[in-house]
Parts: structure tokens; C-alpha cells; sequence
């Protein structure tokens, strides 16, 4: 008998290096004809930002152009001129809104604006008979359509996400070796990296998925497939797989998900199933979760829970991005048997068994566009480091008495300007706390905030939680800052979010 051999294993998220990232709102030849105008919302008169507006010619209700709204809630498309187009707003958690057929000649402009109305989509609680079968889209049940159709929104929205000015991202990836029950077998290697990014990662075409499947050896080395936004909105994905609501998580009640798993139709050597999981109140996308299947039945491969996931992140202006990711691979060894113990037929018998499981994830510490920042991620670098007074605050902020949880501390500078400290103000931090549940299986967040003074342009601030998305802003009198988005992580204690007063505040009515 030989001595075991490792196969080689190598990542196949191309991952984690940065992909450029075109602007949101392109600007059209000057020969082109343009729609263009600013959406707001009727409810509060405020900008619709990151809504999906496609237009399709009304002759086959094929899509021509499709935009998203940027932080005014201004859009630009360029049509095919003499043709009449339909255009439909597309807003996560809501309807289609139709915004009629319009008809542009050669070469002309045209500005319109829109105000869209509330027509919110009500995720119902899980129907036994619809998280029992799994069906191709078009033979759906119509809570597996409704949910399908948010998870396409939020996808669509991540795809075109396109910020003004290039977004610089800073993101960590970080590699673990665990044993077969999850023990580290060392200390984790950590890698910070800089760069313009509009996802973490990108796969091979679904065709080409379909074919290859997403484990498959290349050069002597076998390579581990995630999808990506572009994979999970093929047709060659749903042609191959069915879908069901899935059974509800435990972990987050507020969740609701759509389950995908092989058809059969189209069989590949390796293929994924998991879950798309959506947040019920709002209809936002949350996580991906998915798992390798097809590997031989009752083998060390089947029974290693190899996958991995991916979170989703939605910023103020209304960008899509995936802020954390991981995957989960093998270090295996291949034993080759000698005939008379195990071969067949005069041929050696191999068993691959699983020395280690490699898990290497992500995720996004900071994304700015120019001088703002839009998002701090959990251990940001600085998410642990001193205010930039140290005598100004401890990290050390103790339990909520509400939940029971560890809290933490979010602190910084806010400034008025360029560079001048802010010699008063308030800082606000804000998140959603819990939902209600209403009539007619309908919900409602309630949110909770905490407020502190600027004193001598700094901030610091005890009791928020951790893991959470947080919105953090400085205003004062009419003047207010950007809103930054930050989530905490369950390791840290603290975050710096640097805050600057440059904009006027808009008052709701």
C-alpha cells in the first residue's frame, strides 16, 4: 500500500483581485438619443436612489437599456432612436412601476422626471406544500415567483451598480487550515488589499459552468467555483435547477429563503444547491449559501459540508455590493490499493480521503468614492485603534441591558470642510433593532438610535451593537454629513467613522 499523496487545491475566485468598476450613469454619445430626468419617491418626496429603470421595445418586450438611479435619483439612457420602448422602475421590495412608452427621434434629448409610488411587495410567512417541492420558475408557486423576482432586483441592482467616480474598496482576505471537525491546525495568514472592485470575485460563464460544473481539475490542479451575480441570473442556471422556499433559519427569523438545487435536466460532474435568503420586512437580498453536490455517495468529499457564502450590503445612495464572502475546499490525499486487497479487474483502487479543509473568505473594510467614506466594514485596520484623542474615550462599553449582547464603541473626528475641527454638533447612530409583525403578514422594523455631542471636532459614542448595519452621520444646525454605512464585528470593540459637515440638511416633511 502507498503512502498517501496531496492533490493540489486551488482557489477559483480569481478573488479576490479587484475588477474595475465603469461609471453608474454613462454618458451617452452625442449622436445618441437620451432619456434623462431625476426619480423621487411620492412618499417622502426624497430621491429614489439605486432604483433599476429598464426599457424594453414594446414589439417583443425585449430589453434595450437598463441604468441605475444614482444618490439625486438622477438616470441617463440612451435608446435606439425611432423605436417605442416601454420603461418600468424596478425597486427592491416594491411592484414594477410602468412609467409609459416613449418614442425619442435621431439624436434628440429628452428629460422627464418621475415620482414613484409605494406599492410594497408582502413576503408571506413559509406554506408547507411550497417549501416540500422544488420546480422549474415558469411552474412556480407564487410565493416561490415573488420571491424570485426580489432576489433578480437585488441582483440586477448589484450588476449595474456603478458608482460616479470609481469606488476605492479596501478588503482583507484571510486563509484558515481547519481539521475535519473544525479545529484550526495554526494561525490564520492575512492578506489587506487596495483597489477599485464592484464584487470580490467572478466565475466562468453559466454555460461554460454547465458543461465544466464547478469543481473541475485545470493544469494538474483542481479549482473550486463560487457564482456570482452574473451566474445566478443566467437562464442556463434555471434551466438546470429548480426552486422552493426554503425551511426557515432559526438563527434569523426575519429571514425568508429561496431554495435551488440540480434538476437533473442538465447534469454536470459537480454542481451547487443552496439558498438565497432574503430579509422579509424589506425584500433585500442578505446572503448566499450554497454547497458542492455530486461527489460520490457516503464519500469523504460528500460528508465535508464544502461550500461557501456570500453577504450582501446596500449603502444610503442605493449601491449593491458583496461585503463578505467564503469558501470552503479540501486538502485531500489520494491512496492508491494494491489489486488483491480492493482492485477490480487488475486495476489499482484509489480512495481519496481529506487531510484538511482550507477556508479562504473576505470581506470589504472600507469602500470610498473620493474623499467620503460610504462604508467601514468589521475589522477594519483602524476599528480597533485609539480616537484620535486617547484620552477621550475607553473601549470598553459593556452589555445592552435590553438584549443582553456585548456592545461597542463608535468614535472619530468630524470636521466642517476640509480640514477644520467642528467645534459643536451631534453625531446619531442608527440601526434597526427588532420587527413587528402586523396583519395580513406584514412587518415593520423598529429602530432605536444613539445620539452624542462633538466636542472639539471629536465624537465617541458606547453601545452599539456589533454585527449589526449601522448608519452613522453628524449634523449641525442645517448643515449635515454624508451617511456611512458600518457594520461591527463580533470581535471588535470599536470604530473610527471620521464624519465631515459639507452638505445641507434636508429636513423630511
Amino acid at each position: 500500500m502507498s503512502s498517501p499523496t496531496a492533490s493540489v487545491r486551488r482557489l477559483a475566485l480569481r478573488a479576490l483581485a479587484p475588477l474595475a468598476v465603469a461609471t453608474a450613469l454613462p454618458v451617452a454619445p452625442l449622436t445618441a438619443q437620451v432619456l434623462q430626468g431625476i426619480v423621487r419617491l411620492e412618499e417622502s418626496g426624497d430621491p429614489a436612489t439605486g432604483l433599476i429603470l429598464a426599457a424594453s421595445r414594446t414589439a417583443d418586450d425585449s430589453v434595450v437599456a437598463r441604468t441605475l438611479t444614482g444618490a439625486r435619483g438622477n438616470y441617463l439612457l440612451s435608446l435606439p432612436a425611432n423605436t417605442a420602448v416601454r420603461l418600468r422602475a424596478l425597486r427592491v421590495g416594491h411592484r414594477p412601476t410602468e412609467l409609459g412608452i416613449h418614442t425619442l427621434a435621431a439624436g434628440e434629448r429628452k428629460e422627464l422626471d418621475f415620482v414613484i409610488a409605494p406599492s410594497p411587495v408582502v413576503l408571506a410567512e413559509v406554506r408547507q406544500e411550497e417549501a416540500d417541492r422544488c420546480r422549474i420558475p415558469r411552474e412556480a408557486g407564487a410565493q416561490v415567483v415573488a420571491l424570485h423576482d426580489e432576489v433578480v432586483k437585488a441582483l440586477t441592482a448589484a450588476q449595474l451598480s456603478r458608482a460616479t467616480g470609481r469606488p476605492v474598496v479596501e478588503y482583507a482576505t484571510t486563509r484558515r487550515m481547519l481539521d475535519r471537525r473544525g479545529t484550526p491546525l495554526g494561525p490564520p495568514t492575512r492578506r489587506v488589499s487596495r483597489g477599485t472592485s464592484a464584487r470580490p470575485f467572478q466565475s466562468i460563464p453559466a454555460e461554460s459552468l454547465a458543461v465544466v460544473g464547478y469543481v473541475s481539475e485545470v493544469d494538474g490542479s483542481v479549482v473550486y467555483r463560487a457564482p456570482d451575480a452574473d451566474v445566478l441570473l443566467s437562464p442556463t442556471f434555471y434551466e438546470s435547477h429548480c426552486l422552493q422556499v426554503a425551511r426557515a433559519d432559526s438563527a434569523h427569523p426575519e429571514w425568508v429563503g429561496l431554495e435551488f438545487r440540480p434538476n437533473g435536466a442538465r447534469p454536470v460532474p459537480i454542481d451547487i444547491a443552496g439558498v438565497l435568503w432574503i430579509d422579509r420586512p424589506t425584500a433585500q437580498l442578505r446572503r448566499l449559501e450554497y454547497r458542492y453536490v455530486g461527489f460520490p455517495r457516503r464519500s469523504a468529499l460528500e460528508s465535508a459540508n464544502l461550500g461557501g457564502s456570500i453577504d450582501f450590503t446596500v449603502l444610503a445612495d442605493g449601491w449593491w455590493f458583496e461585503d463578505s464572502w467564503e469558501i470552503r475546499m479540501p486538502r485531500t490525499s489520494v491512496r492508491r490499493e494494491d489489486p488483491g486487497f480492493m482492485g477490480r479487474g487488475g486495476q489499482n483502487a484509489t480512495t481519496v480521503g481529506i487531510e484538511s479543509i482550507e477556508t479562504v473568505g473576505g470581506e470589504v473594510l472600507s469602500l470610498s468614492r473620493g474623499a467620503s467614506v460610504l462604508y467601514v466594514g468589521g475589522s477594519r485596520a483602524f476599528g480597533v485603534a485609539a480616537p484620535p484623542d486617547e484620552t477621550r474615550a475607553t473601549h470598553e462599553c459593556g452589555v445592552d441591558p435590553e438584549s443582553g449582547e456585548m456592545t461597542a464603541m463608535v468614535h472619530g473626528l468630524v470636521t466642517e470642510g476640509r480640514s477644520q475641527r467642528a467645534t459643536s454638533g451631534q453625531v446619531t447612530v442608527t440601526w434597526r433593532e427588532d420587527f413587528v409583525p402586523l396583519p395580513n403578514h406584514e412587518f415593520r422594523w423598529s429602530e432605536r438610535s444613539l445620539t452624542t455631542t462633538v466636542d472639539a471636532g471629536l465624537y465617541a459614542l458606547c453601545g452599539a451593537p456589533r454585527k449589526r448595519l449601522l448608519s452613522v452621520q453628524a449634523n449641525r444646525g442645517t448643515l449635515s454629513s454624508q451617511e456611512v454605512r458600518l457594520r461591527i464585528s463580533e470581535e471588535s470593540d470599536a470604530a473610527r467613522v471620521d464624519l465631515t459637515l459639507d452638505r445641507q440638511r434636508r429636513e423630511r416633511p
